[in-house]
C-alpha cells in the first residue's frame, strides 16, 4: 500500500521537473522521499538562511540516496541526498550544507553554467560510448569499457572543471556570510569537510573533479569561520532531538531491518529516535507485536505528537488494520490541524479504503482542504478520484484522475479522464470549467 507518512515516490512524478543530468541513481529508483516531520525539519533550516540570500521561495526536497551529496536546481530547489542526514551528526552540519547551495543560487552559479555543463556531459557521453564500445568488442570486457567511460569523463570534465571550483569557493564563502547574518555557527561547515576530506583520501590520482579538494576548502575558510561570534552557538536539545528523529526514521525505512537494529540497540538506546527506527525496522521484518510495543512506549511517553500518531497509523494501514489506521490518523491530524497535509492525504486514504459512505463524504472533504494548500500532490487526487466514484460522483472522479494524470506526465490519460469530466460535470460549473483547464494543458507541447 502506497501511503504517505514516510513516501518515496518517481523524482520525476514527485517534482516535475526535467533534469539536467541522467544520474545512474535516478534510474535504479532513488526517489523523493515525502513526510511531514522531515519536511517540516528541512524548512526550518532552509527557510531563514534562504530568506537572508535572497531566494525566499527556495524548496528543500529530499532524495532517496545514501552519499553525502546536494545540489541545486533552477534556483527554486535545494536537493538533498538522504544520506546528509544519516550520515551528519546535527543539524548544524546540513544547515552548513544548505547554506552553500544557496551560496550557488545567490551567485548566479546554477544559470551561468547551465550550458556549459550540458556541453560537457555531451562530450563525456560521446567519448565514453565510443572508448567503451570499442574496448568490449575488442575482447577487454566491463574493465576496457570502465577505462572508456573515464576517459571520457577526463575529456568533458576539463572543459569547466575550473569554472566549478571557483564556484564552489564563492559558495563557501557566501554560505558563511549567510550562517553569520543569521547568527548561527559555521562550525557544522568545518565538520563536515572534514568528514568529506577523510573519504577522498586515497582517491584515484586521474579522478577530476569538479569541486575543489575539501582540504583544500578547509584550509580556506577554517579561519573566517572560526572568527565568527556565533562559532560557539549551538542548536537547542529539542531541535537537535528533531534532526535526530528524522534521521532515524529514514534509516528505517530504508536500511535493512538488522541494520537498523545494530544502529539503534534497545538494550542501549531508549530514545525517542531509536523507538522510531525499532518500530519500522520490526514491522519491515515481520513482527508486528515488537513493532506495536515500541510505537505503544512512544505514544504513551508523547500522546499528542503528531508524528508519532502518523506513523503508528502509518504502519496500521500497512498491516491491514484500517480501524486502527484511521484512528491514529484522525487524532494526528486533530493535533497537526491544516498545517501537514501530507497527513491529511494519509488520513483520507485510510478513510476512502472503506466501503462507508460517510467515510468517503469525510476523505473528500479533508482532501479538497489539504490540496488547497500543496495542490502538487499526485497522490492527494488519486484518493480523491477513488473517493469520489465511491460516493456515486462519477464526474469529479474523472476530473480528480485528470488531474493526477496531469501530474504525473500522462498527457494522454489525463486528455481522456478531462473529455469524460466535461462530458460527465454540469455545465458551466466550477469543476467542469477545471476540466476544461486540465485539457488545454493535456495538449499543450
Amino acid at each position: 500500500m502506497f501511503t504517505f507518512g514516510f513516501f518515496i515516490r518517481s523524482l520525476a512524478i514527485a517534482t516535475g521537473l526535467q533534469f539536467l543530468f541522467a544520474s545512474v541513481a535516478f534510474a535504479e529508483g532513488a526517489g523523493v522521499i515525502r513526510d511531514a516531520e522531515i519536511e517540516e525539519m528541512l524548512q526550518e533550516i532552509t527557510t531563514p538562511l534562504a530568506k537572508i540570500a535572497g531566494s525566499p521561495e527556495v524548496k528543500p526536497v529530499l532524495i532517496g540516496d545514501t552519499s553525502i551529496n546536494a545540489f541545486v536546481k533552477d534556483g527554486k530547489y535545494v536537493f538533498l541526498h538522504s544520506g546528509l542526514i544519516t550520515k551528519l551528526d546535527n543539524p548544524g552540519q546540513l544547515r552548513g550544507v544548505i547554506a552553500h547551495e544557496l551560496g550557488h543560487i545567490s551567485g548566479g552559479h546554477v544559470a551561468r553554467s547551465g550550458e556549459m555543463i550540458e556541453n560537457a556531459m555531451i562530450q563525456t557521453l560521446l567519448t565514453g560510448a565510443a572508448v567503451g564500445v570499442a574496448g568490449v568488442a575488442a575482447g577487454g570486457g566491463g574493465g576496457a569499457a570502465i577505462g572508456g567511460l573515464l576517459a571520457g569523463q577526463q575529456a568533458g570534465a576539463a572543459n569547466f572543471t575550473a569554472h566549478t571550483q571557483t564556484h564552489e569557493r564563492s559558495a563557501d564563502r557566501a554560505g558563511l556570510d549567510f550562517l553569520r547574518a543569521g547568527g548561527y555557527s559555521a562550525k557544522g561547515v568545518i565538520e563536515t569537510l572534514e568528514k568529506l576530506s577523510a573519504l577522498e583520501r586515497g582517491a584515484p590520482a586521474f579522478y577530476l573533479r569538479t569541486h575543489p579538494l575539501s582540504r583544500e576548502r578547509l584550509s580556506a575558510i577554517r579561519k573566517e569561520a572560526k572568527a565568527s561570534p556565533y562559532y560557539g552557538t549551538e542548536d537547542s536539545p529539542a531541535f537537535r532531538e528533531k534532526y535526530q528523529r528524522a534521521s532515524a526514521k529514514i534509516t528505517g525505512f530504508t536500511e535493512n531491518p538488522e541494520r537498523t537494529l545494530q544502529l539503534y540497540p534497545e538494550a542501549r538506546d531508549r530514545s525517542v529516535a531509536g523507538g522510531i527506527a525499532r518500530a519500522v525496522a520490526y514491522h519491515k521484518s515481520g513482527q508486528p507485536e515488537k513493532s506495536v510495543r515500541e510505537t505503544d512506549q512512544l505514544l504513551a511517553n508523547a500522546p499528542n505528537d503528531p508524528f508519532l500518531q502518523e506513523l503508528d497509523g502509518q504502519l496500521r494501514f500497512e498491516r491491514g488494520d484500517v480501524a486502527g489506521a484511521i484512528d491514529r490518523y484522525a487524532k494526528a491530524y486533530a493535533l497537526g490541524g491544516d498545517r501537514y497535509p501530507l497527513i491529511a492525504v494519509s488520513y483520507a486514504q485510510a478513510l476512502s479504503a472503506t466501503e462507508n459512505f460517510d467515510n468517503q463524504q469525510e476523505a473528500i472533504r479533508i482532501l479538497k482542504k489539504a490540496l488547497l494548500r500543496e495542490s502538487d500532490l499526485p497522490l492527494g487526487y488519486r484518493i480523491l478520484a477513488i473517493a469520489y466514484d465511491r460516493a456515486g460522483e462519477p464526474g469529479k472522479a474523472a476530473l480528480a484522475s485528470a488531474q493526477y494524470a496531469l501530474l504525473i506526465g500522462d498527457r494522454e490519460g489525463a486528455r481522456k479522464q478531462a473529455e469524460r469530466a466535461i462530458k460527465t460535470l454540469d455545465e458551466n460549473s466550477p469543476e467542469q470549467y477545471q476540466a476544461k483547464d486540465v485539457l488545454f494543458f493535456s495538449k499543450k507541447p
